[in-house]
């Protein structure tokens, strides 16, 4: 019972720390860094993540995780790359492996890097760079082992979701370049 307080507890720690960092976003002010609260994550290795973008008909492609970590939520499918990958071979069997048939393009349109400190819903600090792909369809879509459902929903949609603070700075940047 007190296992099940504490992940609450911090579920609703990330949660408000999400919302006013949309907020802050959204108006013009910023989140402190990991630096400017006191944590340091300059020996924390980075780790290489990738996301996967597919667009059709002004909709993008967004997965309801079913893990352990952001369960629940709604992000855009990608993962961690392996030992030996490219970041282009790890997005494409991340691809497959959570929403079947894409064909994941050769270049990244964005890459960035976003820091977790220990108050998040993780209990330790780590960072990802994040190198966010396009993808095209090439046949069925289907969700997979760590994904609940797949759904299409335009960025204003999404942005009106439960969604990951990586989700959200892609769509961000999505919205940015059509707009």
């Amino acid at each position: 019972m007190v296992r099940q307080r504490s992940r609450v507890r911090l579920r609703q720690i990330h949660l408000n720390w999400c919302r006013k960092s949309r907020l802050r976003l959204m108006f013009g002010f910023r989140r402190k860094n990991a630096d400017e609260e006191g944590i340091d994550l300059k020996h924390v290795k980075v780790e290489d993540t990738n996301c996967i973008v597919v667009e059709k008909f002004g909709r993008i492609l967004l997965v309801k995780r079913k893990g352990k970590i952001f369960h629940g939520w709604w992000c855009v499918p990608g993962g961690h790359a392996e030992a030996g990958e490219s970041m282009h071979q790890a997005a494409q069997r991340e691809a497959n492996e959570e929403i079947g048939s894409v064909n994941v393009e050769a270049e990244p349109f964005m890459v960035f890097e976003h820091d977790w400190p220990a108050d998040s819903h993780i209990p330790e600090p780590h960072k990802h760079r994040c190198h966010a792909f396009r993808a095209e369809i090439t046949g069925k879509l289907q969700a997979g082992d760590d994904a609940a459902e797949l759904g299409w929903y335009t960025i204003d949609e999404a942005m009106n979701m439960q969604i990951t603070n990586y989700t959200y700075r892609i769509l961000t940047e999505l919205q940015k370049s059509k707009g």
